[in-house]
């Protein structure tokens, strides 16, 4: 692991808590001088345009955006082949043409064997696909081990010598079912969990946008390669600030649920905040929420929703229609605050778009959540996710007002850091 050291915070009494191993930024992250213009390939079932939601493909789209923006030959090789929740693939295809990426939806082998379950013909898929085509680098998410073929066949000497396979710790299938309480010890499931894990460990570097999911990795037992870094996700331009920090507590109009409508979201949670609150506290205020409504064993979220609502004392409404770029523009108006109370998360969107926005916001203490905020304003922002916490601060923001928070790397120093470690590889190729 590179120069990882020992960090430890502790609190009680509802504070902050956390004890973790500190992980090294990507190195070369201050060196701004020209380098070789790379080929670069990243490979995911998420990016965004053709897949409306997941933090995984606004990740991939800002970082594959600035890579060519700064000179790279970058190429999304996209697993969902033709599938798109809006427009048509050709439309992003060529969308994506005018930002020079080439838009590769994946095609099928007809020589596999049709019988083949998807988690494993597709990443296979992916590999035929790019061992007939030249990378200098190829990035890929450990989401349902879509790089383990890839990296299989350059540890066994195959493909790939030449190639820096960079895997990315977006939250993986496993990490999900753990965190849902959802894990199956099925025969496929296994055979599923085993290809995330050595797409992570067979990888030349592995990034992590956070401490915490390289932290969770390890107590998990997944050998990480020696280089193994922490750095941000790459903000969006669309999420950058148009307009003044206020420097002044703004009162609270609107308090808005900010996620998608779902129990890891913590639904459940900021409904039983809400039930804690009386008319008084909350008078001429309205409760929205703002995020896509999904469905559980239990029925459709939004159902779920107005069924809590219809006893609260106060206006409230589902804005569930709107997509990235109307949620962006909604949530920046003035006289709001942001509720962002998952219960588990990586290095949520959510929260890197309200800072970089100037949002104020609220939100769960979980996952590397805090690692994205100025350390002088976690305790002031963030919560321990239970309703009575969440109901205390969402009282103080009506009493006090709101400010925004600061981000703890500011977010051009950090895509800054992504272009110069990308600038200065040495490659064999090169």
């Amino acid at each position: 692991m590179a120069n990882a050291t020992k960090r430890a915070i502790s609190t009680e009494n509802g504070k902050i808590s956390d004890s973790y191993v500190q992980y090294p930024s990507l190195p070369n992250g201050v060196n701004n001088a020209p380098g070789s213009n790379l080929r670069i390939c990243i490979v995911t079932s998420h990016f965004a345009g053709p897949a409306k939601t997941a933090g995984l493909g606004t990740a991939y789209m800002a970082l594959g955006e600035a890579l060519a923006a700064d000179g790279h030959d970058v190429t999304v090789l996209y697993l969902r082949g033709e599938r798109s929740d809006q427009f048509s693939i050709d439309y992003w295809v060529g969308h994506y043409r005018t930002r020079n990426i080439t838009f590769v939806p994946l095609g099928t082998y007809t020589e596999i064997d049709s019988d083949c379950p998807y988690f494993l013909r597709r990443p296979y898929e992916a590999y035929l696909w790019l061992k007939q085509h030249a990378f200098d680098v190829i990035h890929y998410s450990d989401c349902y081990g879509v790089g383990y073929h890839i990296a299989r066949a350059k540890r066994e000497n195959k493909d790939f010598a030449a190639t820096l396979l960079c895997a990315g710790t977006h939250g993986s299938a496993m990490w999900l079912e753990t965190l849902d309480a959802l894990y199956s010890e099925t025969e496929e499931r296994r055979a599923h969990f085993f290809m995330e894990r050595q797409s992570i460990a067979w990888a030349d570097i592995v990034v992590s946008p956070s401490q915490y999911m390289l932290n969770w990795l390890s107590t998990q037992g997944v050998p990480l390669p020696p280089k193994s870094y922490v750095q941000q996700n790459i903000l969006p331009d669309i999420s950058l600030r148009t307009s003044a920090k206020s420097a002044e507590a703004r009162p609270v109009k609107e308090i808005i649920f900010f996620g998608r409508m779902e129990p890891r979201k913590g639904l459940e949670l900021f409904c039983d905040a809400c039930d804690l609150l009386t008319a008084e506290e909350i008078r001429d205020v309205t409760v929205t929420f703002l995020g896509n409504s999904v469905k559980t064993p239990q029925g459709n979220t939004s159902d779920y929703v107005r069924n809590r609502a219809a006893r609260w004392p106060f206006a409230w409404q589902i804005l569930a229609d709107k997509g990235h770029t109307e949620g962006q523009h909604y949530v920046q108006r003035p006289g709001l605050v942001a509720i962002i109370p998952s219960l588990g998360e990586n290095s949520p969107y959510t929260v890197l778009e309200c800072l970089g926005a100037g949002v104020p916001f609220l939100a769960s203490h979980v996952g590397g959540i805090a690692e994205l905020i100025a350390a002088e304003e976690i305790e002031r922002v963030c919560f321990v996710p239970q309703p009575s916490f969440l109901a205390e601060k969402i009282r103080t923001a009506l009493h006090e007002g709101v400010l925004p928070a600061h981000p703890a790397v500011d977010c051009e120093s950090n895509k800054a850091a992504w272009l110069a470690w990308h600038r200065n590889l040495q490659l064999p190729n090169l």
